[in-house]
């Protein structure tokens, strides 16, 4: 029974917020992003999750908390590096820590409540009505 705690997979997040309003935008973001993802190795995955625009979650399931803590922490680092060169930021809104199953059905909420206000409801068009104005007139008469 204990080695089966000891071999249960810990879950590290953290939430960080990404903004770049310059020229290179959404790719410079798109460019942090991956770089982040690219620090993560087949025993300390990380995965970063939209929740809405700003907001993302990094994610790494991990044996070893503090390892996944530190790679999420070198992660953020790497990332605000690249952001910044492309005049965007990166500020963490929660640093790396252990979640627990509370946390995540917490999360999975969130992502589940966001994405609802998000879908389009009736009227959501892109053709708005347009006023006729003063209609058929014949000034010319």
């Amino acid at each position: 029974m204990l080695k089966q705690q000891l071999l249960r997979d810990v879950s590290v997040r953290a939430d960080i917020e990404v903004t770049c309003f310059h020229y290179e935008g959404v790719n410079a973001i798109k460019r942090s992003l991956l770089k982040g993802v690219a620090l993560g190795t087949e025993d300390l995955p990380v995965k970063i999750k939209l929740v809405a625009p700003p907001l993302y979650v990094m994610l790494c399931s991990s044996l070893d908390k503090v390892a996944g803590i530190k790679v999420l922490n070198d992660a953020i680092e790497v990332m605000q590096a690249e952001i910044r060169e492309a005049k965007g930021d990166l500020q963490v809104k929660a640093a790396p820590r252990a979640v627990d199953e509370r946390d995540d059905k917490l999360l999975s909420n969130l992502m589940s409540a966001l994405e609802a206000q998000n879908q389009e409801i009736g009227g959501d068009d892109d053709e708005e009505e347009q006023d006729e104005g003063m209609g058929n007139v014949d000034i010319g008469a």
